[in-house]
């Protein structure tokens, strides 16, 4: 390979990477905060049910997965 074709790659590759790499932070940043809304809303729904004399059996996300939905019962 030419030292031409690897400045080539390394020109149009590493931006691509860059760019991939940034997609997926940004995804993994958004899942963190939806899973951490969809627990912040069941404790909200937890302690208005508790209040109304339910009680909690168990809850948590299926598979113990956080990009899962979370359940109570």
């Amino acid at each position: 390979m030419s030292s031409a074709e690897l400045i080539g790659i390394i020109e149009t590759e590493i931006p691509n990477i860059k760019e991939e790499f940034d997609t997926l932070i940004y995804e993994t940043r958004l899942a963190v905060i939806f899973a951490q809304m969809r627990i912040n809303i069941a404790d909200i729904a937890i302690q208005a049910l508790e209040k109304q004399g339910f009680a909690l059996n168990e809850c948590g996300f299926e598979e113990n997965n956080m990009l899962m939905p979370y359940y109570i019962s």
